[in-house]
């Protein structure tokens, strides 16, 4: 990723503190052990705060460690993909955006994964700082509340109900009302029925002009 597109990165649909989390994790600014022991702070540990085998990097806390992926399992079986095809964090913010077919599935994709990230992060403040248990099942629904209330505020061009936003295809499908517009009228061109419905009634219409 060029250093101009991590200066750019911001998704809409989130808060600001998502988007400067994001960037910060990429920039690798988030007070991971081994950033702490970098900047000269003495710590006990520099192993994993879950895992407790190998050394906390933003990689490994976001993404590679073995109970971070139990976590990931669900989004990706939740918008219907098999694997995430990702070695690093930043491809984690970027990547598997082409398998989205909409420009606003791409975005909200795009989130979700951001929101994923934010909430594994926080969860793992929470067993440090307050000693609080690690529970995927409570981690991923948080991920799935959390991301639907931040989204479904933020987006004004098509509205999510939790339904749908429990339904992967719904999700990869969704459309904004200026593209269902545009659907409309490739539809309209090709489907020679439509075409003639719409010209009779186009012809309707200047006759009524005409004889009135």
């Amino acid at each position: 990723m060029a250093a101009s597109d991590v200066e750019t990165l911001r998704n809409k649909s989130l808060p600001q503190k998502i988007n400067i989390f994001i960037w910060r994790a990429i920039k690798c600014k988030i007070r991971t052990r081994s950033e702490l022991d970098k900047r000269g702070i003495d710590l006990n540990t520099l192993l994993c705060p879950l895992c407790d085998t190998e050394v906390e990097i933003v990689d490994h806390i976001l993404i590679s460690c073995h109970n971070v992926k139990h976590i990931w399992h669900l989004p990706l079986k939740w918008w219907n993909f098999n694997t995430l095809n990702i070695s690093n964090i930043e491809e984690a913010f970027v990547e598997n955006q082409s398998v989205v077919d909409t420009l606003i599935g791409r975005s909200i994709w795009q989130a979700t994964r951001w929101v994923c990230c934010y909430t594994i992060w926080k969860n793992r403040n929470n067993k440090i700082f307050s000693n609080k248990e690690w529970i995927p099942n409570k981690i991923i629904t948080d991920i799935q509340t959390q991301s639907f209330d931040w989204i479904s505020k933020r987006l004004k061009k098509t509205s999510i109900k939790w339904h749908q936003w429990l339904i992967t295809h719904h999700s990869t499908h969704l459309r904004t009302n200026k593209e269902l517009s545009e659907l409309a009228l490739v539809k309209e061109a090709k489907d020679p029925k439509i075409n003639r419905s719409v010209n009779r009634g186009r012809t309707i219409l200047i006759l009524q002009f005409i004889f009135i």
